[in-house]
């Protein structure tokens, strides 16, 4: 809350070497998304106790949700310099790699993972996933998870797995596969409740067809005392009303959305409302804010779990509301779109966006 961030506010300033107040800061500035602030608060306290090494894994994620690659690159170096059995180091530093547009590093970090433990073989397999969904590999990342879920079935690893499945859900979709995709969706949530697996049945239900289980699962997180889960009540709303052809509708929601919790997701669908409706400057600045702030789609739900498949199409919407301005900058964004996926089995967006280039 605003109260208790000036309360750790005023702490820090009466007691500026209390390493574990700069880090509860920093903690509020993250859950804020104010992640350069989290950063700068991180780096502080990492002055105090530059050796000790979860906190210094957290200062590279810290950069790495600020979208600071270089810096989150270099840190998570250091972690995995100083234990190169700590996981999350191989995670930081893959998806930072990423970030940068440097997916064949990343799969070779990621491959380095699968070597360190069972667990880092869960982490690896969600990582590898991700990097084929952002590349358009669909089929490639239908098979690496189906072959981890199964595994971490065995292994009683709960939370991989059911992560796992909803992202296996969003592959079945783009497959053309909509039966499997649902009951992916509802192994996740015998498995899990969590937000972001919840959120992700809840787009799988709309996007095959089941709009009122959508809506139930949306009530379920708009119950939540917690603004974030409320915020993705609100998305989902929005969104199902974009795909009934009401995008003023959507707006109002995703407006309500932002004031709960400022997410990417929430830029990302105010950026496709506003294209629906044709309001292209607003559209342009939504995206490019996405831009801006792609770290955090990195992992949407701010824990560790990759999710930048999600990113690419930001350049294609932001094609979209550059063309709607009849700026030359819409071909260079669908280019961008393009090149990511290049190796990509099917995907409509790639068609429209090859069309609108004049390209075959």
């Amino acid at each position: 809350t605003e109260k208790g961030l000036e309360e750790l506010t005023r702490l820090v300033q009466l007691y500026p070497a209390d390493e574990a107040g700069l880090w509860d800061l920093a903690l509020a500035y993250f859950y804020r998304r104010d992640m350069s602030r989290a950063l700068a608060e991180a780096s502080r306290a990492m002055e105090i106790y530059p050796k000790n090494i979860p906190e210094r894994n957290n200062l590279g994620l810290y950069a790495m949700y600020a979208g600071n690659f270089d810096s989150a690159i270099k840190e998570q170096h250091t972690v995995l310099g100083m234990n190169n059995a700590f996981l999350l180091g191989y995670v930081g530093l893959a998806l930072s790699q990423l970030g940068q547009g440097n997916a064949t590093q990343a799969i070779d970090t990621y491959r380095q993972l699968q070597s360190v433990e069972a667990r880092g073989a869960s982490f690896a397999a969600m990582g590898l996933a991700d990097v084929a969904l952002y590349q358009g590999r669909v089929m490639n990342a239908i098979g690496i998870l189906e072959k981890s879920v199964t595994i971490d079935v065995q292994n009683k690893f709960a939370e991989g797995a059911s992560r796992k499945l909803s992202t296996l859900a969003e592959a079945y979709l783009l497959a053309g596969r909509p039966d499997q995709a649902l009951a992916a969706t509802r192994r996740a949530l015998q498995i899990s409740k969590g937000d972001g697996v919840r959120f992700a049945a809840a787009r799988i239900y709309m996007q095959a067809g089941q709009p009122q289980k959508a809506l139930a699962v949306a009530n379920e997180l708009g119950q939540s005392i917690q603004t974030d889960p409320q915020a993705y009540a609100k998305l989902i709303q929005g969104e199902l009303e974009l795909e009934r052809g009401r995008p003023r509708d959507a707006l109002r929601l995703f407006d309500e959305a932002k004031k709960l919790a400022d997410t990417w997701m929430g830029r990302f669908d105010l950026g496709r409302a506003y294209v629906a409706l044709e309001v292209f400057a607003e559209a342009g600045s939504e995206l490019e804010t996405c831009l801006k702030r792609r770290g955090e789609a990195t992992a949407l739900f701010l824990d560790e779990v990759p999710t930048y498949h999600v990113f690419p199409t930001v350049y294609y919407y932001l094609g979209r509301a550059q063309e709607g301005l009849n700026s030359p900058a819409a071909m260079d964004s669908y280019r961008s779109f393009l090149a990511i996926k290049q190796k990509s089995e099917k995907d409509p967006l790639i068609a429209d966006a090859r069309r609108r280039l004049g390209s075959p």
